[in-house]
């Protein structure tokens, strides 16, 4: 038997053939709403969003610029399976919260500072502006069609806190709240050069 190759036009077809089309889409779950929410117990904290550079404010009443350099950012989101509700869930803590005068931020939302102002002080000093949240991690369970999913609900409270510390100032020892102070120890620990 004597082999011959095949045609240009026979191995090209052959090669056709071979391609079994664009691939099938993924499927999508639906989310199973109206199911029963559990909400467990809260880790809250306290971020430190972005400091000013040391503003040295030699006489009193100078008029200082501050111009922030960010340091953490946050998404208000609901990490859980597919089938999950995010919207249905966050809406309901959100509502918990709002009954309590402490509303969330809007699911979605991505946190990020105004970088720029000014700041009077009345005063002399080494002063170091500051910004921070109040963050909130909230572990659920979701019960809906016979099946419980587990997920957490990330955010943080809608008022936004801001600070002043004087780098001349002794540190002051513990007190009872804690996440401030930490937060403090922090901006003095990245901006004031004797901390």
């Amino acid at each position: 038997m004597i082999w011959r190759p095949l045609p240009l036009l026979a191995l090209v077809l052959v090669a056709g053939c071979t391609d079994a089309g664009p691939p099938a889409p993924e499927k999508t779950v639906a989310a199973c709403t109206g199911g029963q929410i559990t909400f467990g117990t809260a880790v809250t904290g306290e971020l430190l969003t972005g400091v000013t550079e040391m503003l040295d404010a030699e006489v009193k009443g100078m008029t200082l610029k501050d111009d922030y350099t960010e340091l953490a950012t946050r998404t208000a989101q609901v990490r859980a399976p597919a089938q999950v509700p995010a919207r249905e869930v966050y809406q309901r803590l959100a509502d918990t919260y709002a009954a309590e005068d402490r509303p969330l931020v809007d699911l979605g939302k991505v946190h990020h500072l105004d970088t720029s102002g000014s700041a009077t002080f009345d005063g002399t000093g080494r002063f170091v502006s500051y910004e921070s949240i109040t963050t909130l991690d909230m572990p659920f369970s979701y019960t809906c069609g016979g099946t419980t999913s587990q997920g957490t609900v990330v955010s943080w409270l809608a008022t936004e806190l801001a600070g002043l510390l004087n780098c001349d100032e002794p540190e002051v020892g513990p007190s009872p709240a804690g996440q401030r102070a930490a937060v403090t120890d922090q901006v003095r620990e990245l901006r004031c050069p004797d901390a």
